[in-house]
């Protein structure tokens, strides 16, 4: 009888190593997805998606299953049933997608097989093995700005997008609850491949989450906007009706949601994972996915960062082990700080609607939420965490040596520094009014040479407020505790926010206002640290105050054998302890235009971008927006009601004339940017080996749609069509000759008040020279700026017609 068990056992382990090693080259993982833009987010993220990989683990499992009847064989739990019937019905069934054995009937073992299996059901077209480290993605696509877990992005939803109606509803219920069952039993599969027993909180969690994540979908109500889900929700819209009783979301979830549930946590159900509250919001969800895991791994990091740096009270020592661990803890709770302020956004706004607020009694805030709600968030102190560079290790994290380069005003409110009274420059001039319209700054046939080669400056950036760093003297800030430097970077910043909010916040929504302050804040870095791009005048002369001022300070910090290898380090550690003030000083400034109550929250990866990216990103996105601006202008004005040219009237010619000039100039800065992007990009993580298209795609809000490889000349051939009496030819020289004078002459060129005054013109050209590669300044620039008047009749037209084009900034 052994012998013949034996043998039995070890038949079927062949058959099973057969079967599996003779998988259909059609099997699922062996699929390439064709759609590239829908995939792009989930596919970056897949670490382990490979043939190899499947087939090795489903000979593990066959493995397993042999292992199993071999350690159980002389089990007698059930003498009416014959064991070896149960493992070969059960194991056959599983691997050709059919039913499961009924686990009450068959006892323990078929409970065990059942659950061993990843291919408990048959696979799914376009749904792709899980992940196994959670990771959240930060969209910021239109106003949908949040952070999505990867297990939403990773659900099994592909199937629904090619859903379509046919002549029945009857049928097409039944189409959609066959597609969506499969997909989310499939679903439960994959879940229970990443996770397993030992991990079965986790699994029930996941299960739970995507359930109501399905909910979502068919209603309509999913966060997530980009990608799979866009194109599944375009696809139910059009599937569902809303005059129908059997086809329209509250019908269908009614009849098929509760059989949702059943069919994906049956063979698991012994397990006790209880359904969820299907009704709860999904950000509310999502903020208790990402407490439990984060807030679980905020501690571990903590123990790290006690065992590495517990020698001392207070850190002195600056030990490599110690700062390895601080620097990760740092790096951890300033990627919470931004993917928990997101969901926390859209908490606020979740809330805010009065019925969900009473029904489910919800605290105003994510923090209290998230405390009342998650057991692993409820010792944490967020507010501390978030607040400081290295949470409540601040002491422990930061040397002494550190620490005295950061500045304290004792008794000091930051928002009252008054430049009249507080500033160490007897030149009481500072920041005027932003203008209304300013042309970005991009030709490199310009008189001086202002910025790097291949960068195009915004009107935002030209018009940076520095206040009077340039006039201060390094005599007035003369010692390491002297608060004078950070004071005059405060004043500016205030005035900064204030000017920037006068022109965009009282007229643009919050958002985007606050996107301006933001991008102030970060060239604020630069301008410290010193690797800003715009070498205007004024700017140059901060940028050598600046370094005069540092190297006069804190000299003896510097050196082969000094804690700062150079004055760049030092610069950049002390903006890292004082950049907190200044961004409250730009904060001041918005109270002091505003004084509704009205602020923003910083976006604290913004300053890990370099300059010549964001501002791209920036060119990009007003360009997108310009463009359908210009695509409606010209199609209010130049098409007649039955579709019938108007080019000839005057009107239309002349925002021909105008569109012509735009469609010129912005493909030459979109040339001058792509051309050095693509000298640059492996410099940076986020665009390596990234084509200009996909980087600019997926870091602008209005630019999803655009292809930059394509776009211009879509717009030549619109304009063909749109405007067919215009010579092109004829307009040629003329956008030429009124890009040269709007660079050099017109609105596009900052003029230093103080050129006249220059008191080192020397070090302004060498430090020129240094940053911008050896450029000569043409010798006839100041000449040709003073008699700019005696011009002005040349660009007078140019200048009034190119305000109605120029990026509002």
């Amino acid at each position: 009888m052994n012998m013949c068990l034996f043998s039995f056992y070890s038949l079927l382990y062949v058959v099973l190593c057969t079967y599996v090693l003779g998988i259909s080259e059609n099997h699922y993982y062996n699929e390439n997805i064709s759609d590239e833009q829908l995939n792009e987010r989930s596919r970056t993220l897949n670490d382990n998606n490979n043939d190899n990989n499947n087939r090795n683990d489903e000979i593990s499992f066959a493995n397993e299953i042999v292992r199993f009847i071999e350690n159980n064989k002389d089990d007698k739990e059930d003498k009416n049933v014959k064991i070896i019937s149960r493992p070969v019905q059960n194991t056959l069934n599983r691997i050709t997608g059919s039913s499961f054995l009924n686990i009450k009937k068959y006892g323990r073992k078929a409970e065990y097989l059942n659950r061993s299996s990843f291919v408990q059901r048959s696979p799914v077209s376009g749904c792709q093995s899980k992940r196994m480290e959670p990771k959240w993605v930060c969209e910021n696509k239109g106003n949908n700005n949040i952070c999505i877990p990867d297990r939403r992005i990773q659900l099994c939803i592909k199937p629904l997008a090619t859903i379509k109606n046919s002549r029945s509803e009857k049928a097409d219920s039944d189409l959609l609850k066959d597609t969506l069952y499969a997909s989310a039993m499939y679903e439960t599969d994959l879940l229970w491949k990443k996770y397993g027993l030992r991990r079965f909180d986790n699994f029930c969690d996941d299960v739970k989450n995507s359930y109501v994540d399905y909910k979502n979908v068919i209603y309509g109500t999913d966060i997530d906007k980009n990608g799979i889900s866009a194109l599944v929700e375009t696809a139910l819209k059009r599937f569902f009706k809303e005059d129908s009783t059997v086809l329209n979301p509250d019908a269908w979830w009614a009849k098929h949601g509760k059989g949702l549930w059943k069919s994906m946590i049956r063979p698991y159900e012994s397990f006790g994972c209880k359904k969820p509250d299907e009704n709860e919001p999904q950000v509310n969800r999502w903020l208790k996915e990402w407490g439990k895991y984060n807030c679980k791994l905020m501690k571990e990091k903590e123990k790290f960062v006690i065992n590495e740096c517990s020698v001392n009270k207070k850190k002195t020592d600056c030990s490599n082990s110690c700062n390895n661990e601080c620097f990760n803890y740092r790096n951890l709770i300033s990627r919470q700080k931004y993917e928990f302020t997101r969901l926390a956004n859209k908490y606020i706004q979740v809330i805010k609607y009065s019925i969900f607020k009473r029904k489910l009694a919800q605290p105003d805030n994510a923090i209290d939420f998230i405390k009342v709600n998650c057991s692993e968030c409820k010792d944490i102190d967020f507010k501390t965490l978030f607040e400081f560079e290295y949470g409540k290790y601040e002491e422990k994290c930061v040397c002494q040596s550190y620490i005295d380069l950061r500045i304290q005003f004792k008794d000091q409110d930051i928002c009252s520094f008054d430049p009249e009274i507080d500033s160490a420059s007897n030149k009481k001039k500072f920041c005027l009014e932003k203008p209304e319209f300013k042309p970005w700054q991009c030709d490199k046939n310009a008189f001086e040479k202002f910025h790097n080669e291949g960068v195009c400056v915004s009107p935002r950036r030209q018009t940076f407020c520095l206040g009077n760093l340039k006039y201060i003297s390094r005599d007035n800030i003369y010692n390491v505790h002297n608060t004078q430097l950070l004071m005059e970077i405060i004043m500016a910043s205030k005035q900064e926010g204030k000017l920037l909010w006068k022109k965009h916040g009282l007229i643009l929504d919050n958002d985007h206002a606050c996107n301006y302050i933001n991008d102030s804040y970060v060239d604020y870095k630069d301008v410290v640290i010193g690797n800003d791009l715009w070498n205007d005048r004024q700017s140059v002369k901060v940028q050598i105050n600046l370094n005069k001022i540092f190297e006069r300070n804190f000299s003896y910090k510097v050196g082969s054998n000094k804690l700062f290898k150079t004055i760049k380090e030092l610069k950049t550690v002390w903006w890292i302890l004082n950049r907190n003030k200044i961004w409250e000083s730009l904060k001041c400034g918005i109270d002091e235009a505003d004084p509704r109550g009205n602020s923003c929250e910083r976006i604290d990866d913004l300053e890990y971008v370099p300059q010549f990216y964001r501002w791209f990103a920036q060119w990009a996105h007003y360009f997108c927006r310009e463009k359908e601006d210009w695509e409606f202008k010209l199609g209010e004005t130049c098409i007649d009601t039955t579709g019938k040219s108007l080019c000839n009237k005057e009107t239309c010619k002349n925002v021909c004339t105008d569109m012509n000039y735009w469609i010129y100039s912005r493909k030459i800065a979109y040339n001058i940017q792509s051309s050095k992007y693509y000298k640059v990009r492996n410099s940076f993580s986020r665009a390596k080996d990234k084509d200009v298209s996909i980087f600019l795609k997926e870091n602008t809000n209005s630019c999803s749609n655009i292809d930059f490889t394509k776009i211009f000349g879509e717009l030549d051939r619109m304009f063909k069509e749109k405007c067919p009496c215009i010579d092109i030819k004829a307009l040629e020289k003329k956008n030429a000759e009124r890009l040269y004078l709007e660079a050099n002459i017109g609105e596009g060129r900052y003029i230093d008040d103080d050129d006249e005054e220059d008191e080192e013109p020397q070090e302004y050209q060498n430090y020129v020279n240094v940053t911008s590669g050896n450029i000569d300044t043409k010798s006839n620039t100041k000449e040709m700026v003073k008699n700019k008047d005696q011009k002005q009749h040349q660009t007078k037209g140019a200048t009034q017609s190119s305000e109605s084009l120029a990026l509002r900034d």
